[in-house]
């Protein structure tokens, strides 16, 4: 069982409404497709059990509009300046893991 914080109300009800489907994470992370993911935040104090349904490595400058418009971004710009709050080094090449969960 893997653990993602989500932080924010804005992504909390995101998630609980479905139009967060995914977490676009720096670095190629070992998730595994069929497993089980507990979305959660600390802060805010709540959780959620979903299901993996995909892991996809790639890099930064390579994530598609569809992946990060279902992450909550608006654009590739938005989803880059919303990791380097998290990931103040990452650049456009800097490799990135997709995980994308369905329910359980």
């Amino acid at each position: 069982m893997d653990v993602l914080l989500v932080a924010g109300e804005g992504a909390r009800d995101a998630v609980f409404d479905g139009t967060k489907r995914i977490s676009i994470r720096s670095g190629h992370r070992n998730y595994k497709v069929g497993g089980r993911l507990i979305l959660c935040c600390h802060i805010l104090n709540w959780a959620t059990m979903k299901t993996i349904k995909s892991v996809k490595w790639t890099t930064l400058a390579d994530v598609t509009p569809i992946e990060y418009r279902d992450d909550g971004f608006s654009t590739w710009t938005d989803l880059r300046d919303g990791l380097r709050k998290f990931y103040p080094e990452i650049t456009d090449n800097s490799p990135v893991t997709i995980i994308r969960w369905g329910e359980i």
